[in-house]
């Protein structure tokens, strides 16, 4: 799945929750894309706050959980390969 999300968080809150639907279409997904957020100060540079919250972050969290989502940057196996290539 390939997401390019709105820049308003209702939208994309709403946005997490229809996709959240399509979760048991498929056994194995893989999402990327631009979603227009900020989820943890680490993913930006400079360590900007993060701009998910409230009813978004709950939504995203149940769209992660929907679809087993795995955040690879956030994985200290995958991070050190990262930091050797």
């Amino acid at each position: 799945m390939n997401l390019y999300a709105p820049n308003s968080a209702s939208e994309r809150a709403d946005l997490w929750l229809s996709l959240s639907d399509y979760a048991d279409l498929v056994d194995c997904w893989l999402v990327g894309g631009d979603f227009n957020m900020i989820e943890d100060a680490t993913d930006r540079l400079g360590g900007v706050g993060t701009t998910i919250s409230g009813r978004e972050a709950k939504c995203w969290d149940y769209f992660c959980f929907a679809f087993g989502l795995l955040d690879l940057w956030k994985v200290h196996s995958f991070s050190r390969i990262q930091g050797s290539l």
